[in-house]
């Protein structure tokens, strides 16, 4: 990773950290990096626009290779993606506000990884929390077959939707 991306990834994590370090107690969920009444262009929103990418990870995907065939930096297109998505977040009443502050460091933490390992037009990432016995079961596996637990779950994931 370079350093410039390396500092946008690290800079995501603190700033979606500092409420819990007792550094920045807000008393209501705000967009705080963003200029105020900053508003994402109408093209930003139109990529996000087919559903909650949380909910829906092929409108990530779909969003991060359409930056990407366009040339925008990995850096810009992680800043504009959660720029986007925070005031959505931000103006749903039905969250809580540390509802809504988990909701966007999941979304940091994923449009991260998405950028940074969605290599071709087929690849569809999804993020699926594992029982710590699952995981311990997958790296054992994993480690059996010589492969990251990544390519092992991908490979039994395959096998089972193949499978007749």
């Amino acid at each position: 990773m370079k350093k410039a991306s390396l500092f946008v990834a690290v800079t995501t994590a603190a700033l979606c950290a500092l409420p819990q370090l007792g550094l920045a107690a807000p008393a209501k969920f705000t967009c705080g990096w963003l200029p105020e009444g900053h508003m994402p262009t109408g093209e930003m929103k139109a990529l996000l626009a087919a559903g909650d990418p949380l909910d829906k990870p092929e409108v990530l995907n779909a969003a991060v290779q359409k930056l990407q065939a366009g040339g925008m930096s990995r850096a810009l297109i992680i800043d504009n993606l959660v720029s986007t998505y925070c005031p959505e977040v931000a103006a749903n009443a039905t969250l809580s506000d540390a509802q809504k502050l988990q909701r966007m460091r999941t979304f940091a933490g994923r449009v991260v990884r998405t950028v940074y390992s969605l290599e071709t037009e087929d690849a569809v990432i999804l993020d699926i929390p594992l029982a710590p016995t699952v995981v311990d079961g997958v790296n054992k596996k994993a480690q059996a077959a010589g492969v990251t637990p990544q390519e092992w779950a991908a490979g039994a994931v395959s096998a089972a939707v193949t499978a007749p």
